[in-house]
């Protein structure tokens, strides 16, 4: 995955002064790209947290479930996943991205544009790494309020840059059906671009930034083994993930790569959720983010 050289913090701090915040973002959020990864930041948790203080059994079962879930995840269409986990301390240690890529995003979304203010901060000289989410949301056209740290990109300006929407499509498919499928969950939470190194433990090493999920309890929900998992469920998920799923309507191939990704997956740990089929809920995910299409358009 990251086989060729990571490029060094010198390296980056060169680049950032020869390349255009167009080419930075795009060659930083292509599969496979590596970087040094800086120890900046104490990978750590947080000392003052105990599990039976903050979580209930329960929960930290789902919580080491999706972790063994993602352990030997293989990125079969180039975009490793990671799952951020709210046992951090602070967010900074959860998730962060190159400071290169968050201003290049500021540069590119706020700076050529012409848009300047107080918001618009750039990151301090000596800083290397940033806590900073690029969100893609393959089933948006256009975004209204972009919030700084939290980044959601629509998919015109995903094609713009040149971000691989089609395997970010696939990815996605891929990892709701295992959440589903394999886990008997059900994911609410986003799908967000992060920084995924070496082994958690380790304070050095290289990188490269895939996609990430969230563990927490807000974002996932245990399917009730003694009720059937109904289309109602699935019309759930879908609603809650309709921004980050392409329009079956208006971008018809990665809707169709996004479903075969699904289905794949799904076909494989079929036996794990026998009351639905991957097709059955791809159905109700198509009948949803229709309708919802439909509804935003005042038919």
């Amino acid at each position: 995955m990251m086989s060729q050289k990571p490029y060094s913090l010198s390296e980056m701090e060169t680049m950032s002064g020869q390349l255009s915040s167009k080419a930075i973002l795009r060659k930083f959020l292509q599969p496979g790209i590596a970087f040094e990864d800086p120890p900046d930041i104490p990978r750590q948790m947080d000392s003052n947290s105990t599990i039976g203080k903050h979580w209930t059994r329960q929960q930290i079962l789902m919580k080491a479930n999706i972790h063994n879930l993602f352990v030997d995840y293989q990125p079969i269409y180039g975009i490793p996943v990671r799952v951020m986990s709210d046992l951090w301390a602070s967010p900074e240690q959860g998730s962060w991205l190159p400071v290169i890529v968050r201003d290049a995003a500021i540069d590119y979304f706020y700076t050529e544009k012409g848009i300047e203010g107080p918001v618009v901060e750039r990151s301090p000289q000596n800083q290397t790494r940033t806590p900073f989410q690029i969100v893609p949301l393959l089933g948006a056209t256009s975004i209204e309020d972009r919030e700084m740290d939290y980044f959601r990109i629509s998919l015109p300006e995903m094609e713009e840059i040149g971000i691989d929407v089609e395997n970010i499509s696939k990815t996605i498919g891929d990892v709701l059906a295992m959440f589903i499928f394999k886990c008997g969950f059900w994911y609410c939470g986003s799908f967000f671009f992060c920084t995924i190194g070496k082994d958690m433990d380790e304070s050095t090493g290289s990188a490269t930034i895939g996609l990430c999920v969230k563990d927490s309890h807000r974002y996932v929900e245990r399917r009730n083994p003694h009720r059937a998992y109904t289309r109602e469920d699935a019309r759930k998920i879908a609603l809650m993930a309709r921004q980050q799923l392409p329009s079956p309507q208006t971008s018809l191939y990665l809707w169709d790569v996004f479903k075969s990704a699904f289905i794949a997956r799904g076909t494989k740990y079929r036996s794990g959720v026998p009351d639905i089929t991957p097709e059955e809920v791809m159905l109700c995910f198509e009948k949803c983010l229709v309708d919802d299409d439909a509804s935003h358009v005042g038919v």
